[in-house]
This record gives C-alpha cells, structure tokens and sequence, in this order.
C-alpha cells in the first residue's frame, strides 16, 4: 500500500517554479520578482496565502510562459492555492518577457 502524503502548496510552488525557470532560461528569483516585486520572495520558508496567490495568478498565466502554454504543474498548484484562470482571460503569449505588472509600468 503506498502512503499518499499530500503535496504541500509550497512544495507545489517550488514545482511549478521550476518549470517556469526551465522553460524560459530565468531564475527563479526572476520569477519571484516578477510575480511578488521581491526577488527574494520564492526562498521564504513559509509564504502567506496572499503571496501563493500572487505566485498562483502569476504562474497560470498564459502570458507569462513561452508560447502562452500553462503546464499541468502551474495549473495544479494554483487550482490548490484556490487560483482559476479563466481561459478567456489567459493571454495567447508573452513575446516581450514582462510580466503584466512590468507592462503597465
């Protein structure tokens, strides 16, 4: 029998970083700045639901990934932290690399 231990949302987090860094060539302090304003952010060991939110909008973003292609991992964690993007509201891609945050800038 197999012992299913739930999957933490900061553990979920980190997975879907990590995606997010694979698929762009950035690190993950780029990520958390863009997401939260702080660099530092994603290495905090226990993130308030407010900043996984943050994390959550960020990472389920169409605009924020290469091709405008949310993999399962971001959208897993989001659907955890409470997080649906709509689909009509996920954006197709994001040729310039800015988060919309950056954008509106």
């Amino acid at each position: 029998m197999m012992s299913s231990e739930p999957i933490s949302p900061l553990a979920r987090l980190l997975a879907a970083a990590d995606a997010w860094a694979l698929a762009t060539g950035k690190p993950r302090s780029t990520l958390s700045s863009r997401a939260t304003g702080s660099g530092k952010t994603i290495a905090l060991p226990n993130p308030t639901l407010a900043t996984l939110e943050k994390f959550a909008r960020f990472l389920s973003d169409g605009g924020n990934w290469p091709e405008g292609r949310v993999p399962q991992v971001a959208v897993d964690f989001a659907h955890v932290v409470g997080i649906s993007a709509d689909e009509a509201a996920v954006s197709a891609g994001n040729e310039s690399g800015l988060s919309a945050r950056e954008a509106a800038a």
